[in-house]
Formats: structure tokens, sequence, C-alpha cells
């Protein structure tokens, strides 16, 4: 069984190159997601097809060169914390 740090990274990899469908192999069906509060695409989502239509498919066609780029991640067990840059217009 591949560890929560591992699933993350081939997450953020799979961003790095687009592929929406490598980013959610490992996502539970149950999965929340949530991005904070003044940020675009604001709120909870529920399921990962919820997530993808309602954050990704969002960014990818509101935002020109929308791009996420990890600069770190910190392994804590069950918790995973990725630290990077946003950017686009």
């Amino acid at each position: 069984m591949r560890k929560n740090y591992d699933i993350v990274k081939g997450h953020c990899a799979a961003s790095g190159r687009g592929d929406i469908a490598a980013m959610f192999a490992d996502v539970s069906e149950t999965v929340e997601w949530t991005e904070m509060a003044g940020f675009p695409c604001a709120g909870t989502w529920i399921g990962p097809q919820t997530v993808i239509d309602n954050v990704f498919k969002i960014l990818g066609s509101a935002w020109e060169n929308y791009r996420f780029a990890l600069e770190h991640l910190v392994d804590g067990g069950d918790v995973i914390v990725g630290i990077g840059t946003y950017s686009g217009t």
C-alpha cells in the first residue's frame, strides 16, 4: 500500500502535467476538498467529480496559464502539507 506522502506527491506531479485522471486515481470517493476563503473556487467540495468540476475545471478554464508549483512536501504521516506557489492570469 502506498503511503499518504507518495499519493500526494503523485497528485501534485500529475497536476503539473495537467493529467486530471492521474491526479484523482488515488483520491477517495468520499474526499472532502476545501479551497480557502478568498481563493477562486472557495468552498468545500465532496467527491472526486465534484472537486474536478468545481475546482480544477474552473481554474483550468477561467485562468490563463494556471499553475501550481510544489516547492516542498512535509510528511506528517496522516497529514501531508504541500507548500508551493499558484500563478495565472
